[in-house]
């Protein structure tokens, strides 16, 4: 099909790029200088067209998707120690 559009391949591809263009330009919002633990509250939650799709209930809780229970974070480490790589390891039960 592809092969058969000769310079059309040219304006399948560009009016793809349109596409994307008015996608990002209209349903994604701008994200700068918003620290990402209040990326949901004030990009996501206000957005005209994702708001709709946002849970009302959620207020900041850890919530695994499909789990009744919220995510409860086990117990630290009682010495303190890192795992090695600079973060302190942290286990989550549901």
């Amino acid at each position: 099909m592809l092969c058969h559009f000769k310079f059309g391949i040219f304006l399948f591809f560009s009016g793809w790029v349109l596409v994307m263009s008015v996608f990002v330009l209209f349903l994604l919002p701008e994200t700068k200088n918003i620290p990402i633990e209040e990326m949901t509250e004030r990009v996501w939650k206000q957005h005209w067209l994702w708001k709709r799709f946002m849970d009302d209930n959620d207020e900041g809780q850890n919530h695994h998707r499909y789990a009744k229970e919220t995510v409860k974070p086990l117990e630290k480490a009682k010495n303190g120690t890192s795992n090695g790589n600079g973060f302190n390891s942290v286990s989550y039960q549901l």
